[in-house]
């Protein structure tokens, strides 16, 4: 008697441990997975972008380091660029380029312009420093590689350069020890809308080696880029530049990605 009731009890665990899944838990678990995939997702693409935007602000202020010490070499001058103030449209050139020489030149006319200039003597050594990793336009690192490496060719980058800052009167200044600390020298591109890196904002270097993130909603992003038309009418860029003068909306880039 007691060794059938050992039978049946080994039976009836035999049955529960051997039974296997049906389609309600398969479905039941199908559906869970979905619902926790809808509510991460979101989080991890703001953390994907927030990674990025910190790798963006680092080769911006490695951008900063490389013009203090351009600057201090050469009597706190910034590199020259075409569209600072008074230089007049040397090349009809555009903000974002770092050497132009696919066009026609004189002899006597330079091959590396603005921000590329610290590259081709040597302050910055890598190309990558002048690209943004949230850039999906057709302007990467990968796309000029081999010109940073010696062939010919125009050179674009995602950063676009001032090229001076006001000073305290508000008077544009091509000296860096002239110009204001919270001047906007460089940031992320806004020549047109290909150019945009991020979508609620950008990376702004200031005179003062701060880098600081300003937000700006995705509309106005359009609006400050959308008015250039690459048919030779340039568009007021000095007046996009006050607008990152302005205090960076009360926080700074650090600021906004730990709170």
């Amino acid at each position: 008697m007691g060794s059938f009731r050992m039978d049946e009890s080994a039976q009836r665990q035999h049955s529960v441990t051997g039974r296997g899944f049906t389609l309600v838990d398969v479905l039941v678990s199908i559906a869970v997975i979905a619902l926790l995939i809808g509510i991460l997702l979101p989080s991890l693409k703001m953390v994907h972008e927030t990674s990025q935007r910190v790798v963006c602000a680092s080769n911006l202020r490695q951008v900063g380091l490389g013009l203090h010490m351009y600057a201090s070499d050469n009597d706190a001058w910034l590199p020259y660029s075409s569209f600072a103030s008074g230089n007049g449209d040397y090349w009809n050139t555009d903000p974002l380029y770092l050497r132009v020489d696919a066009r026609p030149r004189g002899y006597d006319r330079m091959l590396w312009d603005g921000l590329g200039v610290m590259f081709e003597q040597s302050y910055l050594n890598d190309g990558r420093i002048f690209y943004c990793p949230s850039h999906t336009g057709e302007h990467t690192f990968e796309a000029y590689k081999a010109q940073f490496e010696g062939a010919d060719g125009e050179i674009i980058a995602n950063f676009q350069y001032r090229g001076e800052g006001p000073d305290l009167s508000g008077r544009p200044q091509q000296r860096l020890d002239f110009i204001e600390n919270n001047a906007s020298l460089v940031s992320d591109g806004f020549r047109e809308v290909a150019d945009i890196n991020h979508e609620q904002g950008m990376n702004v270097l200031r005179a003062g080696m701060s880098v600081d993130w300003h937000f700006v909603d995705h509309d106005t992003l359009l609006d400050m880029a959308s008015q250039y038309s690459g048919d030779g009418d340039q568009p007021d860029w000095e007046e996009r530049w006050r607008l990152l003068d302005l205090p960076a909306n009360g926080s700074s880039f650090w600021d906004d990605l730990f709170n």
